[in-house]
């Protein structure tokens, strides 16, 4: 049993709890956000319908219309409402009647024996169990499941007491006649069915159910007379709560009858969505492991060493047992991993007798399994909070990609995007269809294999008159027990499912890579929105990260595995009618007769199996077989039509995506004449979409650490709104987060915009010389306020500091590294479409191999259009104009050109020179000549120093854009030798003695040179009197003039 001191699962538990309610928040807000923003963008389209009305027809604005309804509609309110409904996290024990389902229940919650187990059917009511202290003890019945009304309530509190042990034997005879199935009811009235429906919650004291988890027990699942209306309510349960299953089953064989309970209860969920299962072997006892692995039979003279080894040796076994059970296995869908460590979904425990000799090892096997069912359900539960805050972010990217479109564009440059964006998805599909052909031929070929390799077991059983314990029987009402209901059903879970997860598991990996290699071609080009919303809306089930959860196999296995319900119209189609004189002629039938005439005997064979009068085993096997037989032509035959319904469904989304592209590009058409009251009005919304966004990702982060929180270091850095300090995170180390000095709310929308585009940047940018946003933490506050620190990894210094210490004796090819680079880096974001807007050495990162990274994005933004003046000075001379013309803060210009100026002043502060130095304002009409003074600039430095030069260019239509510097700074070898002078061995050599030709030092030894030696001045290396000196571009030791 867990204690209550178990920190870890208590940890878990709670965040897992506080993770749901911060998402449940964050996405109420959201809700209203969206709300307010639908409500001014359908007011300014309506102001646009009246004035198109006099030129449009009636049936443009509704298209019109509908398509702003759907507009950031990914999430609908009710998948919100849905998703606030569940309060904690839940498990729904259930198993067949053997498998110790009560004692398994009681000893994990450490209880008493309260609810009622024996042989055969016991109850049939749903039981909820959950926390309350001892003296709030008590129980309810309600009418129904949804507890809105409630039958029937008692109070338990005075059978515990804090000086005694709670009184469970008057706590059992108080609850056995709500839970205990009647014996004076009819099982099959309607009465039964109400007295089945009701549901019983019992509240008590337990250290499990303290920890923030309840627990269902349901009645046990029976081989073949299992009630309906059990079957209703497990489904219902399952529909409201979405709990975590846990079946149970108690011998590690798994019996037919445990297979059987286990494919009774895929069947009375139906089509819901998958649910997550957990199973449990629960007869595991210390001294059957003792007697299987030869240990000795006294506790006492087994090392714990040995027995946890031996332990772990029956876990494998078992889950390889489980792993041959491919009904149940196949339940992952992909694959389960072959060792029981990697496997979080099974586990192994014991139910121990009263006196247990074991009982140090057994409450070992227990605490491990316990603990690993807890963990299991607190991910479960945590799931759909996790899909529901990636979904609510992919809106969120939704409006940010919507702001971009109503940035003011001409008709021509959008109409440039929407061939891009066909391009693409024309590219995109065709290499999409090509996966159908081996993704079929390999489903094909693995349903055959596995037909004829369970062939012969489904015949065999299909044609027993009275199939006992059989889990596909089970599954068949009483009604349509026949032949080909059987081999339909058979083939469908035992052959189909899992070939269908064969083919998942090999190929999976190679459609990611396929796809994966794709999307990151459009990485190269310029932003599009009318692509990216295309790929979000349409796609969005085969990204790379939704492909993890098997979204993409799902909806194609769905297309492709028609073949059940193809081959049931086809059975169903066969006659149905037949005399009884021919049945009882056909009965007396003996095989050989059967197998000469096979077509017409199966005519009349099919309609006897149909009415169940088909007693001959001869005929009914002969009948199987031939059943089989079709089955198998009919996958055969089908082969094609498997690759064609893959590609319908292929072609389906294809037509999807253009028509997207086609119905973006005509809503932006229309409103092309209110694209800036629309980018005006749009704007107002991104500082609080930014914050939905941060507030999502800061509880992601903290409930991937487990609540726990990030320990803030010494500060190493400020500016103006920001410090810096080395943090620490869980196991994470070398980090740095920024913070702001003074938070507020105006101040925390700014970190929140900025953490916007910094995450779009690490998403897109990953590796191209970009410091990561690696997460957001929201910090609590005082005033109930909070604030976002933004964490990325902690760099050794900045690019500024490594210039101050290094300038005098960095090397040209340095610079040109560190010029490419950065150069790279904002070809990367400009044909993104981002500007960054402060592009300065003191926001250049250099890590220990001293590559640099472009950090800090407070000031970036999407799209060139820009008309805040941001930076740092000295600013572009347009924006300085424009500003000191209009005597305000806002203008318009080019963000890119502004990056390209800023860089051009960053390449000035690279250029090495005998000391540190930056371009100011006062120094900008002199840049010729402080360039030409600097000792180190000469002519094979020219190509680097006429780049400044055009970087500098006053007028932002001739600057060099991004990635024609980047071109040209390639240009440049990527490594240029440099001669150090043989003399200090520190500087480069600049003098070339005359008449030798040597060149061998530098400027300052050579005046130290020629001071000590006043006259008859030798060359170094040759002791050839020196005349003259000189200096020259060539770098070679000896240099031969030319005659």
């Amino acid at each position: 049993m867990i204690s209550s001191d178990n920190i870890p699962i208590q940890a878990s538990l709670a965040w897992a709890s506080q993770f749901k309610t911060d998402v449940n928040q964050t996405a109420q807000e959201f809700q209203q956000l969206r709300q307010e923003l639908l409500q001014n963008l359908q007011s300014i389209q309506s102001r646009t319908t009246v004035t198109d009305s006099q030129c449009s027809s009636s049936a443009v604005m509704l298209d019109d219309s509908a398509d702003e309804e759907e507009r950031f509609q990914q999430v609908s309110d009710d998948i919100i409402q849905e998703h606030a409904i569940t309060r904690q996290p839940a498990l729904t024990v259930f198993g067949a009647n053997s498998s110790g389902k009560t004692s398994f229940i009681q000893r994990f919650l450490g209880i008493g024996n309260i609810l009622p187990s024996g042989i055969g059917p016991i109850t049939a009511r749903i039981v909820q169990l959950t926390y309350a202290p001892g003296n709030q003890a008590c129980f309810r019945v309600y009418k129904t499941i949804e507890k809105l009304l409630i039958e029937h309530e008692g109070n338990l509190s005075s059978f515990f007491s804090n000086n005694q042990q709670p009184d469970w034997e008057s706590i059992t005879n108080i609850l056995s006649p709500h839970v205990k199935r009647p014996t004076d009811i009819n099982e099959k009235t309607k009465e039964f069915n109400e007295w089945a429906e009701c549901f019983v919650e019992v509240c008590l004291p337990s250290d499990i159910l303290s920890l923030g988890i309840d627990i269902y027990d349901t009645p046990g699942f029976l081989s073949d007379n299992r009630e309906q209306i059990l079957t209703d309510n497990l489904h219902k349960l399952v529909k409201r709560i979405k709990p975590t299953l846990l079946f149970l089953y108690d011998n590690a064989t798994i019996s037919d009858t445990d297979k059987s309970c286990f494919l009774a209860m895929k069947n009375a969920l139906g089509s819901m969505e998958r649910v997550s299962v957990f199973f449990l072997n629960t007869k595991a006892d210390c001294i059957s492991i003792a007697n299987d692995y030869l240990l000795d039979d006294d506790p006492e003279n087994v090392p714990l060493n040995l027995f946890e080894n031996t332990l772990r040796e029956k876990k494998q076994r078992c889950y390889e047992l489980l792993l041959r059970r491919r009904e149940m296995a196949s339940e992952v869908l992909g694959r389960l991993p072959d060792s029981v460590d990697e496997c979080t979904c099974f586990d192994i425990c014991t139910i121990p007798s009263d006196y247990d000799p074991w009982e140090v090892y057994t409450n070992m096997i227990n605490t491990a399994a316990f603990r690993r069912i807890v963990q299991f359900a607190v991910e479960a539960y945590s799931t759909p909070t996790f899909t529901l805050a990636r979904d609510i972010l992919m809106t969120v990217d939704d409006f940010f990609d919507y702001t971009i479109s109503t940035t003011p564009r001409s008709a021509h440059q959008w109409d440039r995007l929407r061939k891009e964006a066909l391009e693409w998805g024309q590219m995109f599909f065709d290499e999409y269809q090509k996966l159908s052909p081996t993704l079929t031929d390999d489903m094909t070929r693995n349903i055959l294999n596995i037909l004829k390799e369970r062939k012969p077991e489904i015949i065999r059983q299909a044609a027993l008159i009275t199939r006992t314990n059989d889990p596909i029987d089970t599954l068949l009402d009483n009604h349509s027990k026949t032949i080909r209901n059987y081999i339909r059903l058979a083939v469908q879970e035992q052959v189909i499912k899992v070939a269908a997860n064969n083919t998942i598991i090999a190929k999976r990996d190679e459609v990611k890579t396929l796809i994966n290699n794709h999307l990151q071609r459009q990485r190269g080009v310029r932003k599009n929105e009318l692509l990216t919303i295309a790929q979000r809306q349409v796609l969005s089930e085969i990204s790379v990260e939704v492909l993890e959860h098997t979204t993409l196999f799902n909806s194609l296995l769905d297309n492709i595995v028609k073949l059940p319900l193809r081959l049931r119209r086809f059975l169903l189609s066969l006659p149905t009618r037949i005399s009884a004189y021919i049945k009882e002629e056909y009965n007396r039938f003996n095989h050989p007769a059967i197998k000469n005439d096979v077509d017409n005997v199966y005519k009349l064979l099919d309609p006897m199996d149909e009415y169940a009068t088909l007693p001959n085993e001869a005929n009914r096997k002969t009948f199987a077989d031939y059943c089989m037989e079709k089955i198998a032509r009919e996958i055969e035959e089908q082969r094609d039509n498997f690759s064609l319904n893959v590609i319908s469904c292929i072609e389906e989304q294809r037509k999807a995506f253009f028509k997207n592209i086609a119905s973006n590009q005509k809503y932006i058409e229309k409103h092309l004449s209110d694209q800036q009251t629309l980018h005006n009005l749009i704007n107002q919304f991104s500082g609080r979409f930014s914050k939905i966004e941060c507030q999502l990702l800061a509880a992601v982060e903290l409930a991937k650490h487990c609540g726990i929180r990030p320990i803030l270091g010494e500060q190493i850095g400020m500016g103006g709104f920001f410090t810096v300090h080395t943090t620490q995170w869980g196991t994470e180390t070398n980090l740095a987060v920024k913070k702001l000095i003074h938070s507020s709310a105006e101040t925390n929308q700014m970190v929140a915009l900025e953490a916007h585009y910094h995450r779009i940047v690490t998403r897109l940018c990953s590796d191209d010389h970009i410091v990561p946003l690696l997460h957001v933490y929201e910090n609590n506050i005082a005033n109930n306020q909070s604030e976002f620190w933004l964490i990325m990894p902690r760099y050794p210094m900045s690019l500024r500091d490594y210039l101050i210490k290094n300038i005098h004796q960095m090397h040209f090819s340095r610079a040109v590294s560190f010029a490419l680079s950065i150069a790279t880096s904002l070809a990367k974001l400009h044909h993104l479409e981002i500007v960054h807007r402060d592009i300065k050495s003191s926001n250049i990162m250099l890590d220990d191999n001293e590559q640099c990274y472009i950090i800090d994005f407070g000031t970036a933004k999407s799209t060139f259009y820009n008309k805040t003046i941001l930076g740092t000075v000295p600013l572009p001379p347009e924006i300085v104009a424009a500003y000191s013309q209009q005597h305000t803060g806002f203008v318009t210009y080019d963000g890119a050109a502004a990056d390209i100026y800023s860089f051009g002043l960053l390449l000035y502060e690279m250029l090495p020179k005998s000391s540190y130095q930056q371009l100011d304002i006062n120094a900008l009409p002199n840049t010729k000549q402080l360039l030409l003074a600097q000792a180190q600039s000469k002519a094979y430095l020219q190509v680097y120093i006429d780049q400044i030069f055009a970087c500098l260019d006053p007028i932002p239509t001739k600057r060099p854009r991004a990635d024609h510097l980047v071109a040209i700074f390639q240009s440049i070898p990527p490594t240029i030798e440099i001669k150090l002078c043989m003399s200090c061995e520190e500087r480069e050599r600049t003098v070339r003695f005359l008449p030798c030709q040597h060149k061998v030092m530098c400027e300052q030894c050579w005046q130290q040179w020629r001071t000590l030696n006043n006259t008859n001045v030798e060359c170094i290396v040759c002791k050839t009197i020196v005349t003259i000196h000189t200096q020259d571009n060539c770098d070679a030791t000896f240099f031969v003039q030319p005659k």
